[in-house]
C-alpha cells in the first residue's frame, strides 16, 4: 500500500503529465487549424444553401450573389489539376509532379510532411484532381485511399 510521501509523489507526476500533455496538445492543434474568416463562413453557408435574411427578401441581392457563385465556381473548375502516380512512382516522384503543377511550395515540404506520417511508401497508384486550394495533408490522404471504386 502507498504511503502519504508515495502518494503525494505519484498524483504530482500525474497532475505535471496532464498539464504538459494538455499544453502540446494545444500547441500542435493551433498550428494544423485552418484560419475561418467570416468570408469563408459565409462561403461555406452558401455552398450549403445557406442564404442571409436580406437575401430572402431582396431578390436583387440573390441574383447578384447567384452570378457571383458562378462565377467562383468556374474559377474553382479551372483550377483542378491531375495528377497521375503510376506503379514504381516513389515519393519523391509525386512531390516532383505536385511542384511542377503548382499545388504545393516545395518538394521538400511535402516530403516532409509525408515522411512525418510514414506515408511515403503507402501511396496508392492512380489518376488524382487536386483543386490548388486543398491542403498538403488533404492530396496525401487522397492518395493514402487511392481511387476504390465506389459501392454504387
Amino acid at each position: 500500500m502507498l504511503d502519504k510521501k508515495n502518494l503525494r509523489i505519484l498524483l504530482l507526476g500525474v497532475g505535471i503529465g496532464l498539464i504538459l500533455s494538455s499544453s502540446l496538445n494545444l500547441f500542435f492543434q493551433s498550428s494544423n487549424q485552418k484560419k475561418i474568416t467570416p468570408e469563408y463562413i459565409r462561403a461555406e453557408a452558401r455552398r450549403l444553401g445557406m442564404i442571409e435574411p436580406k437575401e430572402y427578401f431582396d431578390k436583387s441581392v440573390t441574383d447578384q450573389n447567384q452570378t457571383a457563385d458562378n462565377q467562383q465556381l468556374e474559377i474553382e473548375e479551372e483550377a483542378v489539376v491531375v495528377i497521375v502516380i503510376r506503379k514504381g512512382n516513389t515519393s519523391e516522384d509525386v512531390a516532383k509532379l505536385l511542384k511542377e503543377n503548382n499545388l504545393v511550395e516545395s518538394e521538400n515540404m511535402f516530403l516532409n510532411r509525408i515522411y512525418a506520417r510514414k506515408a511515403a511508401s503507402k501511396l496508392q497508384t492512380g489518376s488524382y484532381a487536386f483543386n490548388k486550394n486543398m491542403t498538403v495533408d488533404e492530396m496525401i490522404d487522397a492518395m493514402l485511399i487511392g481511387n476504390k471504386p465506389s459501392g454504387n
